[in-house]
């Protein structure tokens, strides 16, 4: 609860350069994965304090999920812009 339509402060998992630029998130959403129930091929990027993934990589593959909503962002976060041709170059990893 409380994460619809609110910015809230996250949490980042160390050594995650990919998204050292999050300080707090957009969020239009009332469902989470805890981190104790992300599918052990995934592996928890950035999580709210209630310990709800915000962000998760693949541990192998170029994948990444996030729950904020980047386009909704006025300008464009340039972490996130980074991130997204990352993604797409494949070079996330």
């Amino acid at each position: 609860s409380n994460h619809v339509a609110k910015r809230h402060a996250v949490q980042l998992e160390p050594k995650e350069p990919s998204f050292s630029y999050i300080i707090d998130v957009n969020s239009f959403h009332e469902w989470g994965v805890p981190i104790s129930k992300l599918a052990d091929q995934l592996k928890a990027c950035v999580y709210d304090n209630d310990n709800f993934v915000e962000a998760a990589r693949h541990k192998n593959l170029n994948w990444v999920g996030v729950m904020w909503h980047p386009e909704r962002e006025t300008p464009f976060q340039d972490g996130d812009l980074k991130l997204i041709q990352r993604l797409f170059k494949g070079i996330l990893l």
